[in-house]
């Protein structure tokens, strides 16, 4: 199966294994409609590889017998030696045993997608699904894992979701879906011979894409590595040796200036306003535990008249705090805010602005 992203491709398996129905037409396998299938049957029936494998946090054994549980070790050998997996199995310091962690996280991504393979062959399905099966892994992987997948495939109908359309080119028969239909079907050379064919297309889109990566990953970036280094040219008014130290305080100096420059006062007005904000925004929490031994004070008085009064004035008291709180943290986030933005421009346009002073580029250099 092969088509553009969201053609309906990843939508067929899914149907296969009656993840959910259809709603029009008929799904049949050897002539019999899925729905009339077994699920228990079916899913026993058919093995699936996906593109991200769900591994557990258990051993290499455990995650494969989750396909069989009933698998002997020389079954699960041959199914990992199909799956091009028993090699790397065995380096591993407990073979078969090597607990992988949550996910395969001390796996590769080909050593996952192996394992995933091997995992699908020991049910011996008699119907493989490769839902794009190699298309997260990096070149030298997916030719592993490609590999692996081509002896999985004898002997059993398998159904490719096909990523890399070169992966598909001795399929018995390719379909082509557009828009959620099937455009064309066929063999690689029968529909290469269409001339302006949706696969014809596909293939020669990909191969211009390979052939930019091949043009990019081969020698050609040797012109780049000629470049001439050094281009730029300076004059330094001052030996690098001379006095790096009086060098560094102009640098500080100019620096100081070009950041507050003449409007140090303004600068410092907001940023006292910002202190003023936020220590009233602190002292705002103290008076709220004040105000709650108040109102305990006054919901025990004995007196009903007394309780009501002292309530009513607490509870307008509690209301000014609030609004007066809401304001005052408003404004300090307000004035944070703007100063922060403020004072980071002033540092970026005055660390330019210096860096026009070439008499002490050795000095901060050094």
């Amino acid at each position: 199966l092969v088509g553009h992203s969201g053609c309906g491709k990843s939508t067929i398996v899914g149907l296969i294994l009656r993840y959910y129905d259809q709603q029009a037409g008929t799904l049949t396998i050897d002539g019999v409609p899925v729905r009339d299938l077994n699920i228990e049957w079916l899913r026993n029936t058919v093995g699936v590889v996906t593109q991200e494998p769900v591994l557990f946090a258990a051993s290499i054994e455990e995650n494969i017998r989750m396909g069989n549980e009933h698998v002997t070790e020389r079954e699960m050998i041959q199914a990992c030696t199909a799956a091009n997996a028993h090699q790397f199995i065995t380096k591993l310091p407990r073979g078969y045993k090597t607990v992988i962690g949550r996910g395969g996280i001390q796996l590769s991504g080909g050593q996952k997608q192996k394992l995933a393979i091997a995992r699908a062959l020991v049910r011996n399905p008699k119907i493989l699904l490769l839902d794009e099966a190699t298309s997260a892994l990096d070149t030298e992987s997916e030719v592993a894992v490609q590999r692996a997948l081509d002896q999985a495939r004898e002997g059993r109908t398998t159904l490719i979701v096909a990523h890399r359309l070169s992966t598909v080119r001795s399929a018995d028969r390719i379909i082509v879906f557009s828009h959620g239909e099937i455009a064309e079907m066929g063999t690689h050379s029968q529909l290469m011979s269409l001339p302006d064919g949706v696969y014809r297309r596909l293939v020669h889109a990909q191969e211009i894409g390979e052939a930019d990566d091949e043009f990019i990953d081969e020698g050609n970036l040797s012109k780049f590595h000629n470049l001439p280094e050094g281009t730029s040219h300076c004059r330094c008014g001052a030996p690098i040796h001379d006095n790096s130290w009086s060098g560094m305080a102009r640098f500080c100096d100019n620096l100081w200036s070009n950041i507050f420059g003449k409007s140090v006062v303004g600068s410092l007005n907001f940023l006292s306003s910002t202190q003023v904000a936020a220590q009233n925004r602190a002292a705002l929490k103290v008076l709220k535990g004040i105000s709650r031994k108040y109102v305990l004070q006054a919901l025990s008085a004995i007196d009903a008249g007394e309780v009501s009064r002292t309530t009513t004035l607490n509870s307008i008291w509690f209301v000014l705090l609030g609004i007066v709180t809401g304001l005052s943290t408003f404004a300090s986030g307000t004035l944070f805010g703007w100063v922060g933005e403020k004072m980071s421009m002033r540092l970026r346009i005055a660390v330019f602005t210096v860096g026009d002073d070439t008499r002490c580029w050795g000095s901060v250099l050094i």
